[in-house]
């Protein structure tokens, strides 16, 4: 019998899920980045970057806009995340999922929670098989399916083709020494042939 918490929670996210609009909007600092300008419903979406490259903060910063509108977001496999500084990047907690568990579990949660989140946040290890299931879910089921590879975690890396890839390349800060609010230009690498950068606000110490 299927877990009647699981049950109640796709009936919570319903609404949303049901809604319709092919995209997602994201925030104007990164619609540049991204096909359409937004977050389409079916696709997956490849981050990658080295530590202290802003990766987090391009992600929190893609996840702002949608979770400010009444999308529903879960995180699977992304430990230790800090979610002050993810507020600070306009996400919504009250909108967000976080699943702790090891990289082997994560495909499989990932999987049901695609069924009931507009986007499914991932980061785990990979076969070509269950990439992709995961992407065949995340299409029928209108959800966006976002992975983080890490670079530390053996077969993190997405094994099969995905609809746009972001790879943050390196990240300055700024602090004007007055206000506790730091703007970080984080460099990106758009889908291995175009290059942009990103002005995030951030509080600064996070």
């Amino acid at each position: 019998m299927e877990n009647l918490a699981l049950i109640n929670l796709r009936a919570l996210t319903s609404v949303s899920t049901l809604a319709i609009n092919q995209t997602i909007e994201v925030s104007e600092e990164i619609r540049h980045m991204l096909p359409l300008s937004a977050l389409r419903r079916g696709s997956v979406g490849v981050i990658n970057g080295q530590v202290g490259t802003g990766v987090t903060s391009l992600l929190f910063s893609i996840l702002g806009a949608p979770s400010s509108k009444d999308n529903w977001i879960a995180l699977v496999g992304m430990n230790n995340l800090g979610f002050a500084s993810a507020q600070s990047h306009g996400v919504d907690l009250r909108r967000i999922l976080s699943v702790s568990c090891s990289p082997d579990e994560a495909p499989y949660l990932a999987a049901v929670l695609l069924d009931g989140f507009d986007i499914v946040v991932i980061s785990a290890k990979f076969d070509f098989g269950v990439a992709r299931k995961l992407a065949e879910r995340a299409k029928r089921q209108k959800a966006v399916l976002l992975v983080v590879e890490n670079d530390r975690l053996k077969s993190s890396h997405w094994p099969i083709s995905s609809d746009f890839s972001l790879k943050t390349q390196s990240c300055t800060w700024e602090v004007d020494g007055i206000t506790p609010v730091a703007k970080r230009t984080v460099v990106v690498q758009v889908d291995s042939s175009r290059r942009g950068s990103v002005s995030l606000q951030s509080i600064a110490g996070l």
